[in-house]
């Protein structure tokens, strides 16, 4: 799949809260209740906090309204008045951080440090190190929204150090989550970000505060995405989504969807579907109507799109567009009418996808670099497939105008490349198509794109093929398989290393509970021989005091036996968390061979695929045929037939076979002498006489050595027989010793002509002869009169040199 299918639209899900100074937040009924009881209350502290309560409402109201702010800060001034008056420092500490929190809001950021600063002065005075922590906390908000990242970085590290200092594990955890905003999400930045999320979501599981808990997992499960960690993600979600449902969290899209994302990420796309489904049934379920279910929805999408489901990623995306629609929000009506376009061309309606795209621009025009090399590229493409090239002929111009605007290697580069080069082969510019194909494929080697590097390859076969260079496009092409591989292998060994990752982590965190266990039981035992040491005092002093102390002797004997029952009761609970935790390692390893078995599935798999794309080149050949009317290309077209049906059979039995890396060489020369005798279809009676022994050969000896077979059947039908003579061809292979084998093709034709040299033969045929045996490192003998004898004697040790070679031939 190309990269520029690969469009996710990923906004990142974390829940900035405002921060609640006072109390929880009231509702409007509850407001209207304290505005009423204000008259009537007399000026004391409990008419503060109901001044700071009514502010804090209508500064954090939803709506962002002049007049709401305005009356924030008048019950502010008249807070901070009367708490001045009372002498009650903590309130009017609160007040001052009321005001600062309001200017903040107004963006007024010097009012908003100054108050701030006069609470933390305020704090400072009077010995409250739980409310400068706060105040300080509440300073390093602003400078950070202001920009002032290094005064944000150093007003969040003294409210950690007051918090920590003083055990308000909550107030650290607030103060850990300030400072991990300051940095960003990207770099090394993103790594100090994570650390101080961690910490933060340490510090709230140690205040009990389990909401807050699960909404960090979630955000480090987003962080740990963005930084490429995917399996740490997928942990940490996982995490997040036990803590929510353990305290019946109901709105759980948003922590579902980051699971989907996640899992398409390592390529899992069955459990990407079953959460991405959850989170479009929990977001319904709870009537969400947010630009949030635009990404749930296009996220849907993908993942049926790479399970090459396109009718059902297509009504994702419709809905997906309609809420983008809704919000009129420009970036994701762009990004989701691209994924469109792409189900359209997918579903064989590329003029479709033409309309859609021309309608959209003409109602949200382009707004930067990317939405219009992106719109370019995908109408380039859908005109291209309705084969109308003078209409994709401006976009292709256009596109090489935007990119000269950009970075050489700039990521958003991949979009265009794969569509121009397309224009360019399938409009028969073929002079333009070689030139930009070495230009892409530069490109893919410097960026490491390996997706591209396949494709590059797949056109540059192509068009030699059209060309009729076919040594070059067979060439290419073995480099396309040989590139499709390796795209595969690292797809499934990412999905292994992945795995392994998560299951090394999820070993390291059951390993630290038995530890912490350990300890626990070590801690009882010691508590146990204390008591014990007790007891047995108890007992000596019972024995001295005489027998009227012999009742309460059994009773601590007594309460001795219970307390060990129940230690042994204790003991044999950890011992069964003990097995079950060995049982659920014993089931990962499982799994792990069961990757094994899939790999070795799939490298048969591999194999007939091959098989299939030889014959594809068989049929490419096939078409040439119909455009030729020269015998001579017709005989070269059908001996190329030939040689890609002998290295087909090869896959084929490959495939066929139990196992994977030996070839039955007397059944594979069979079905070979008998498809090149329906082939050639001679009116003459040639026979066969074959000698065959019982070998199993390696593929890497096996495909050059029935090439060999190939070439010198075909000689034998075309030279060997002329004028109706008829004959026989007899063909053996046996082995002579543990290691080595002999081939003999021998026929009873005129044999070759009078001062024929085949050594110095520049034949095709003698070539590829001469070439194959090299390859096998095999002694070769040519011999004429009466007839044609070739003899080949090769070692099997002798190939190993060639196991890592890229295609058949040197």
């Amino acid at each position: 799949m190309s990269q520029s299918h690969r469009i996710l639209l990923h906004l990142c899900m974390f829940l900035l809260f405002p921060y609640s100074l006072y109390s929880m937040q009231i509702t409007q009924s509850e407001s209207d209740s304290l505005l009423r009881s204000l008259s009537q209350n007399k000026p004391d502290t409990n008419k503060v906090k109901i001044l700071l309560s009514l502010g804090e409402y209508q500064l954090y109201k939803p709506g962002e309204f002049k007049e709401d702010l305005d009356s924030a800060l008048n019950f502010a001034k008249q807070a901070q008045a009367l708490s001045n008056k009372l002498d009650n420092y903590q309130l009017e500490t609160q007040s001052l951080n009321l005001f600062g929190s309001i200017y903040l809001e107004l963006k007024n950021f010097n009012l908003a440090i100054d108050y701030q600063q006069k609470a933390i002065d305020l704090s400072y005075k009077h010995g409250d190190t739980q409310a400068e922590a706060t105040s300080s906390m509440l300073l390093a908000n602003v400078f950070r929204q202001k920009g002032d990242l290094e005064d944000a970085r150093k007003q969040g590290q003294k409210s950690i150090e007051l918090s920590v200092n003083n055990g308000h594990f909550q107030q650290a955890a607030d103060a850990y989550l300030e400072m991990g905003k300051s940095y960003a999400n990207y770099g090394e930045e993103l790594k100090e970000k994570i650390k101080y999320f961690q910490l933060a979501k340490q510090a709230y599981g140690q205040a009990s505060i389990t909401k807050s808990q699960a909404d960090l997992g979630k955000d480090l499960g987003d962080l740990y995405y963005l930084q490429g960690s995917s399996a740490q993600a997928l942990l940490e979600l996982k995490k997040a989504l036990s803590l929510y449902q353990s305290i019946n969290h109901q709105p759980l899209q948003g922590v579902y969807d980051l699971l989907g994302t996640v899992s398409c990420d390592l390529s899992d796309y069955q459990e990407a579907l079953k959460y991405g489904l959850l989170a479009v049934e929990t977001a319904e379920l709870v009537n969400d109507t947010s630009l949030q279910l635009c990404t749930i929805y296009n996220r849907v999408g993908l993942t049926y799109f790479y399970l090459n489901q396109f009718q059902k990623a297509h009504i994702y995306f419709e809905k997906s567009l309609r809420v983008a629609q809704n919000h009129d929000y420009q970036p994701s009506i762009m990004i989701v009418t691209y994924n469109i376009a792409n189900i359209l061309v997918k579903l064989g309606q590329p003029e479709v996808s033409a309309q859609l795209l021309l309608s959209t621009i003409k109602q949200y025009p382009p707004q930067n670099k990317n939405d219009s090399i992106e719109t370019a590229s995908r109408l380039l493409e859908s005109y291209t497939r309705l084969k109308q090239y003078n209409l994709a002929q401006p976009y292709y111009k256009q596109l090489l105008n935007l990119s000269e605007r950009l970075g050489k290697y700039e990521s958003i580069q991949k979009i265009k490349h794969h569509n121009i080069l397309r224009f360019l082969v399938e409009s028969k510019q073929y002079e333009l198509a070689q030139k930009y194909a070495v230009e892409f494929e530069e490109f893919c080697r410097v960026t490491n794109y390996l997706r591209g590097q396949v494709d590059v390859q797949f056109y540059r076969f192509k068009l030699d093929s059209m060309q009729a260079n076919y040594p070059s496009a067979i060439r290419h092409y073995q480099q396309y398989k040989l590139l499709q591989d390796s795209l595969m292998n690292e797809t499934k060994n990412r999905q292994v290393a992945s795995l392994e990752v998560l299951y090394e982590t999820e070993k390291k965190e059951q390993d630290l509970k038995l530890k912490e266990q350990n300890i626990t039981t070590l801690t009882q035992e010691k508590q146990l021989q204390q008591e014990q040491i007790k007891k047995e005092r108890l007992i000596r002093n019972g024995i001295i005091g005489g027998a009227i102390l012999l009742l309460l002797l059994l009773g601590v004997i007594y309460n001795r036996y219970r307390l060990k029952q129940q230690s042994n009761k204790l003991l044999q609970a950890q011992q069964a968390t003990l097995q079950e935790q060995q049982q659920q390692i014993q089931e990962k390893n499982q799994a792990l061979k069961q990757l094994l078995v899939e790999k070795e599935r799939l490298l048969k798999e591999i194999h007939h695929r091959v098989k299939n794309n030889l014959q594809i080149v068989m049929s490419l050949l096939n078409s040439q045929v119909a455009s030729l009317q020269d015998k001579v290309a017709l005989s070269a077209i059908q001996d190329s037939q030939n040689r890609v049906h002998a290295m087909a059979l090869i896959h084929q039995k490959l495939y066929q076979a139990e196992g994977v890396a030996r070839i039955p060489m007397k059944t594979y020369i069979e079905e070979l002498v008998a498809y090149l005798r329906d082939s050639y279809d001679l009116s003459q009676k040639v026979s066969f006489k074959l000698s065959i022994g019982h070998i199993e050969l390696d593929v890497n000896m096996a495909v050059p050595l029935g090439l060999i077979i190939n070439e010198a059947i075909t000689n034998a039908f075309k030279y060997a027989f002329p004028a109706e003579r008829s004959g026989e061809v007899h063909i053996s292979l046996l082995q002579k010793t543990d290691t080595s084998y002999e081939l003999k093709v021998e026929d009873d034709g005129v044999g070759l002509p009078k001062g024929y040299d085949p050594s110095k033969s520049r034949s095709l045929g003698m070539t590829l002869i001469h070439g194959f045996s090299d390859q096998l490192g095999a002694e070769l003998n040519i011999k004429s009169g009466p007839g044609m004898k070739i003899r080949l004697i090769f070692i099997e040790e002798k190939i190993d040199y060639i196991k890592n070679k890229v295609g058949y031939v040197n």
